[in-house]
């Protein structure tokens, strides 16, 4: 280290232990976790991890998995390897864009659309409808026409909410 180094009050990092001086103490090799404590590993990106593994090496991961999981996840990679390249990207897109949502609107989110899913298939397609327009709109205009009386009388308290939370959200923008 230089003189002016040391003047400027930087210091020389010491060198990382051997494996074996690790190993002796109990340490652990593994690189330490990095990125946000408060919010889990990025689901999709563990995918996308693995979507750029060769085959034999993906196949590694997965036989480390317990058999049903195994199971489903080839079952989607195999679904995920033959969509094409633009839906491809798409889905990655959607499904970083739900991992970045804090995770009380996750589960938000992931409950409107479980309610969703429940609609009859008739009010199903009208409040489908309905999201497009939302999610199409600024933030103002969003809110303003969910606050409106006459917009309000044509869904049910059930709707309202499933408009509400997915349209805040809005994943697709």
């Amino acid at each position: 280290m230089s003189a002016a180094a040391q003047k400027e009050g930087f210091k020389k990092t010491p060198p990382p232990p051997s494996p074996k001086a690790a190993m002796k103490g109990g340490g652990n090799l593994k690189a330490p976790k990095q990125g946000n404590p408060q919010r889990p590993n990025n689901p999709a990106m563990q995918f996308e991890r693995l979507l750029a593994m060769p085959p034999e090496q993906r196949e590694r991961v997965v036989e480390k998995l317990p058999p049903q999981q195994q199971e489903r996840l080839r079952t989607r990679l195999d679904n995920f390897d033959r969509l094409p390249p633009q839906q491809k990207a798409w889905r990655l897109e959607l499904v970083n864009r739900y991992f970045s949502l804090p995770p009380e609107r996750q589960q938000a989110y992931q409950e409107q659309m479980q309610a969703f899913n429940k609609l009859e298939p008739r009010r199903r397609r009208v409040v489908a409808d309905e999201l497009r327009s939302l999610w199409a709109m600024p933030d103002n205009d969003r809110q303003a026409r969910l606050a409106n009386e006459t917009y309000k009388s044509r869904f049910s308290p059930e709707e309202l909410q499933i408009l509400n939370t997915i349209s805040a959200a809005n994943i697709l923008k």
